[in-house]
C-alpha cells in the first residue's frame, strides 16, 4: 500500500484513486485504534478504577454474574477508552480526506461553523450568550461580506446570506449538542 499524499482542491483524482486514499486512511485509523486498544487493555486495572470511582464506598469490590463477564467488561472499557484516545487521529484523517473537496472560499466559510460549535461544546461560550449576542454576529457577517469582492448592495447581501445561515446553523447545533454541563443540569434528579 502506498503512502497517502496530500491532495489539493485543484488535483483531479479518479474514483479508484479516491477509494485508494480512503482505504489508506481507514487502515491508519484502524492501526491507531489497535495501538490504543492494546495500550488501554494493558492498563485495564487503571481504567476500571477510574470507571468504578463514582461508586459509593460500600461498593469497593465489583461483582460479576457470568464467567466471561470480567473479560468482556475489561474489553468494553478498554475499547471505549481506546476510542477516546484514537478520536483525534480519526478526526484528523476524516478532515484530511474531506478537506480537498472544498475550495479555499468554502473552507473560509465553513470554519466559523466548526469554530462556534467547538467553543460551545467545550463550554467556553454558552448557547444563551450566542443567542443574546446574535446581532453582533450579524454585524461581523456584514463586515466580512462587505470586505469580499463586490461593491453593490445586492452582491453584499448575497454574500452575507450564507454567512448568516451558517451562524444560525451553528447556534442550532450548539443548542442540540450543548455542553455536557448543560445537559446534566436539564436532567431530573432521579436519573
Amino acid at each position: 500500500m502506498r503512502r497517502v499524499k496530500p491532495v489539493s482542491f485543484d488535483d483531479r483524482m479518479s474514483l479508484v484513486d479516491h477509494l485508494d486514499e480512503l482505504r489508506a486512511r481507514l487502515v491508519v485509523c484502524l492501526a491507531v485504534f489497535g495501538v490504543a486498544l492494546a495500550l488501554c487493555f494493558w492498563q485495564n486495572h487503571l481504567l476500571l478504577e477510574i470507571a468504578s470511582a463514582p461508586l459509593p464506598a460500600a461498593h469497593d469490590h465489583l461483582i460479576t454474574f457470568g464467567v466471561t463477564e470480567p473479560f468482556t467488561t475489561t474489553l468494553t472499557v478498554s475499547a471505549y477508552a481506546a476510542i477516546i484516545l484514537a478520536l483525534p487521529f480519526v478526526l484528523y484523517e476524516l478532515y484530511a480526506f474531506i478537506l480537498p473537496a472544498f475550495s479555499k472560499a468554502q473552507r473560509r466559510t465553513i470554519t466559523p461553523l466548526v469554530g462556534i460549535l467547538s467553543v460551545a461544546r467545550l463550554g467556553i461560550v454558552r448557547v444563551e450568550q450566542l443567542t443574546k449576542n446574535r446581532r453582533y454576529a450579524y454585524l461581523v457577517c456584514a463586515v466580512v461580506a462587505a470586505a469580499l469582492p463586490g461593491v453593490d448592495p445586492i452582491s453584499i447581501l448575497l454574500e452575507m446570506a450564507p454567512l448568516v445561515v451558517l451562524c444560525e446553523i451553528s447556534i442550532v447545533l450548539a443548542k442540540a449538542f450543548g455542553t455536557p454541563a448543560e445537559r446534566l443540569e436539564g436532567q431530573p434528579q432521579g436519573s
